[in-house]
């Protein structure tokens, strides 16, 4: 049976980025190699983040207040998935967005990251490479992990969103509305802290930057087409790696 597994390659290169080139080429190999046996995997392809995001039009201090990583092979790391591994790096989204737009139309493929951001705002069976375990999220609770992404915004980010909700005060203010009503919820709020239209204005500009992109009319939106990469066919037999 094919199994296709979408990876975020980002989080390769900060895990393997060690002391020597030679350590870090070979920690990639490895978790690679891990990963393809742990998933079963036939297929796979790796995403990889290309600066600038659409994420920095609506926020032009998208991710801005983080100082220079201090690992050093970072670029290099990226360049070897990419010739070692036919990895591909889309204009203007992040892996992220890409291993969410691509399992919206390969349905049975298995998201591999470490990031609760995805693992948790995409419906379906992932698997975590860093714990090494299977995560599975159903609809109900991606919907959910969105609107609360939304209320709570991402420091690490430099997504502002309301400020002192966390993740205990983002489910207090969900829990008396089914999910359909989420969104006027959470509307609600921001219109509580900046009035009627600048709330509708920070809602959205937060929502957006928090939201993954999925489909190829929501990408359409904010950049231009994303080409269709095919999946690379592992031909090592399992026992081989």
């Amino acid at each position: 049976m094919s199994r296709v597994i979408l990876i975020d390659g980002d989080s390769i290169c900060y895990m393997c980025s060690k002391d020597s080139l030679e350590e870090s080429i070979q920690k990639v190999d490895a978790l690679m190699k891990a990963t393809i046996k742990a998933t079963k995997a036939t297929e796979y392809i790796v995403f990889l983040s290309q600066s600038p995001y659409y994420r920095h039009k609506i926020n032009p201090e998208y991710k801005g207040h983080r100082k220079p990583s201090p690992l050093r092979y970072l670029k290099t790391l990226k360049s070897y998935l990419i010739e070692e591994y036919k990895a591909t790096a889309p204009k203007g989204i992040e892996a992220d967005d890409a291993v969410a737009y691509y399992k919206s139309f390969i349905p049975n493929a298995v998201i591999c990251a470490i990031d609760k951001d995805v693992l948790k705002q995409v419906e379906g069976e992932h698997y975590n490479y860093y714990r090494r375990e299977w995560v599975k999220t159903t609809k109900k609770e991606a919907y959910k992990w969105l609107y609360m992404q939304a209320l709570m915004g991402d420091s690490g980010d430099n997504i502002k969103g309301l400020k002192g909700v966390g993740p205990k005060k983002a489910e207090k203010i969900l829990a008396p509305y089914s999910p359909e009503k989420y969104k006027f919820a959470v509307l609600s709020e921001y219109c509580k802290v900046y009035g009627d239209v600048l709330g509708v204005k920070e809602f959205y500009e937060n929502f957006f930057q928090v939201y993954l992109l999925r489909t190829k009319e929501e990408i359409e939106q904010f950049v231009p087409e994303i080409p269709i990469v095919e999946p690379v066919k592992i031909e090592k037999r399992e026992e081989e790696w």
